[in-house]
C-alpha cells in the first residue's frame, strides 16, 4: 500500500512539474495568435471602408513571409537539443544569423520584383490593387525571418534550461507591445495609413521579444555553460544542419498549407463567382486561422517535453515515457473540449468573430462553419507534437521528412479532388487543411513505430552517413 501511495504521489509531482513547464510555453504559443487578432482588430477599426481588401492583402503578405520564416523557427530545437557549451553557442548564433539573412533576402526579393505581382495577381487571381498592396506589405515585412531566427534560437536556450517562464515573459511583452502600438496609432494619429498600423505594431512586438529572449539568455543561461562539454563532442555546423534541415522541411510543409489554400480558395472563387467573393473568402481565412489556432497552437510545444524530461538532470530523474504520453493526451483532450464549447455549440463563435474580432455580420456568419471544422485539428496537433518530440529526443529527425512530403502530396491531391465538389471558399480551405493534418499524423505515427520496432534502421541518405563516418575517423 505504501509503495502504491508513494507511486501515485510521485506521478502527481511529475504531472505538476510538466504543467509548470508547459504553462509558460502555452502562453508563448497562444500570444502570437492573440496578437494577430489584435492586428486584425486594428485593421477593421482603421479601414472600415476597405476592410476586405486590407485584410486580404495583409493575410497574403503575412503568410507568404511566414512561409520563409517557418524554417528559422525550428532553430529553437537546435538550441534545446544540441547546444551544450559556449563554443557550440558561438557557432549556432552565427548559423542562425546567416539562415535568417538568407530567408529575409528571399522575402525582400519577392516583394520588390515582378515575382510578387506574378504570385498575387496572376497565380492567386487578385486584382492589381490587392497585388500592389500585398507586395508593399511583403517588402516592409522583409526583416521578419532574421528576427524570428534569433528570437527562436535564444528562446530554445531558455527552454533547455527550463526557464520557460522567461520565454513566456518575452512572448507576453511581444503581445503587449503590439496591442499598445495598435491603440496608440488608432487614437493618437488620424493621418497614418491603415496599412502601416499592423506593420509598426508587428515590429514593436518582434523587436521587444528578441531583446528580452537574448537578454535573458545571456544573463541566466550563458554563464552556466562550460567552454566545452566534457562528454559531448564539439558541435559542428554540418551536424547542426543535418539535425535542423528535416525539422525545417517539416515546418515548411506545415506552413505552406495556408498560402496554398489561399491560392486555391482565391482561384476557385475568382473563376466560379468573382474576385470580390475571393477577397471575402481570404478575409474570412485571415480571421479564422488565428481564432481557430489560438487555443491549440501551444500543443505544438509538447514536442519539447520528451527531449527535456526523458533524461536524468540535476533537477529530476528521468520521466517514464508513459507519464509523458498521458500528459500529452490530457492536454489534447482539454483543448478539444474547450474548442467544442466555443466553436461547435451555436452562439459563442459568432459573438467572438463579430464582437471581439470586429468582422461585419456577413463575414462573421461565413466564419462559423470553418471554425467548427477547425476544432478537430487539435487532435492531430497533439498527437503529432508528442511523437515528434520522441523522434527529436532520439535525434531521428530525418524520420519526420516523409510526413512533410506526404502532407504536401496529400494537400495537392485533396485540393484537386475537393475543388470540383460543392465545397468552396473558406469551408473548402479548412476542410482540406484538416484532411492534410490527418495524412501527416498517419505518417508521423508510422515513423514513430518504425523507430520503436526497428531502432537500428537508418533512413539517413548515404552521403550524410559517409560524412558522419569520415568525421568519426578524423576524431579517432
Amino acid at each position: 500500500m505504501e509503495a502504491r501511495l508513494f507511486g501515485k504521489i510521485r506521478k502527481v509531482r511529475q504531472f505538476w512539474m510538466l504543467l509548470r513547464f508547459i504553462a509558460p510555453l502555452a502562453v508563448t504559443q497562444m500570444i502570437p495568435d492573440l496578437a494577430e487578432q489584435a492586428i486584425n482588430r486594428g485593421i477593421t477599426s482603421t479601414a472600415s471602408d476597405e476592410m476586405v481588401q486590407l485584410l486580404a492583402s495583409y493575410g497574403l503578405a503575412v503568410y507568404v513571409t511566414r512561409l520563409f520564416a517557418a524554417s528559422a523557427m525550428e532553430l529553437r530545437h537546435v538550441s534545446i537539443v544540441l547546444v551544450n557549451s559556449k563554443r557550440d553557442n558561438t557557432r549556432m548564433t552565427i548559423m542562425s544569423i546567416v539562415i535568417g539573412l538568407l530567408l529575409s533576402v528571399c522575402v525582400l526579393l519577392l516583394g520588390l520584383t515582378p515575382a510578387g505581382t506574378w504570385l498575387i495577381r496572376d497565380i492567386h487571381g487578385h486584382n492589381q490593387e490587392v497585388s500592389d498592396l500585398t507586395n508593399r506589405l511583403m517588402t516592409l515585412l522583409g526583416p521578419v525571418p532574421l528576427i524570428e531566427a534569433l528570437a527562436n534560437y535564444y528562446e530554445g536556450g531558455l527552454i533547455h534550461s527550463k526557464l520557460t517562464a522567461y520565454a513566456g515573459i518575452a512572448r507576453f511583452t511581444d503581445f503587449g507591445m503590439q496591442v499598445l502600438f495598435v491603440l496608440l496609432l488608432l487614437f493618437t494619429s488620424k493621418t497614418i495609413e491603415p496599412m502601416l498600423v499592423p506593420i509598426y505594431s508587428v515590429y514593436a512586438g518582434y523587436v521587444a521579444r528578441l531583446i528580452l529572449d537574448a537578454g535573458f539568455w545571456y544573463v541566466l543561461v550563458r554563464r552556466k555553460l562550460p567552454e566545452t562539454h566534457e562528454t559531448e563532442k564539439p558541435l559542428t555546423v554540418s551536424k547542426a544542419l543535418r539535425f535542423w534541415m528535416p525539422l525545417a522541411c517539416v515546418r515548411l510543409a506545415q506552413d505552406m498549407s495556408r498560402p496554398l489554400l489561399n491560392l486555391v480558395v482565391s482561384r476557385n472563387l475568382s473563376v466560379k463567382v468573382g474576385k470580390e467573393a475571393a477577397a471575402k473568402a481570404i478575409a474570412v481565412l485571415t480571421a479564422v486561422y488565428p481564432t481557430g489556432k489560438f487555443l491549440f497552437s501551444w500543443l505544438n510545444d509538447l514536442s519539447t517535453i520528451p527531449p527535456t524530461f526523458h533524461k536524468d538532470t540535476p533537477q529530476h530523474s528521468k520521466f517514464k515515457m508513459k507519464i509523458l504520453s498521458m500528459f500529452a493526451f490530457a492536454c489534447t483532450a482539454f483543448v478539444f473540449t474547450i474548442n467544442a464549447i466555443l466553436f461547435i455549440i451555436p452562439g459563442p463563435g459568432f459573438a467572438i468573430m463579430h464582437t471581439i474580432v470586429g468582422l461585419n455580420e456577413e463575414l462573421a456568419q461565413l466564419s462559423l462553419l470553418p471554425l467548427k471544422i477547425f476544432s478537430g485539428i487539435c487532435l492531430c496537433v497533439g498527437l503529432r507534437a508528442h511523437l515528434s518530440g520522441v523522434l527529436i529526443l532520439k535525434k531521428k529527425t530525418f524520420y519526420l521528412t516523409p510526413s512533410a512530403v506526404g502532407r504536401l502530396i496529400g494537400l495537392i491531391i485533396l485540393i484537386a479532388s475537393l475543388s470540383h465538389t460543392r465545397l468552396s471558399g473558406a469551408v473548402l480551405g479548412i476542410t482540406v487543411l484538416l484532411l492534410s493534418f490527418v495524412v501527416e499524423v498517419i505518417l508521423v505515427v508510422a515513423a514513430a513505430l518504425l523507430v520503436r520496432f526497428k531502432p537500428n534502421l537508418t533512413l539517413t541518405p548515404t552521403c550524410l552517413r559517409k560524412k558522419d563516418k569520415d568525421q568519426a575517423e578524423e576524431e579517432v
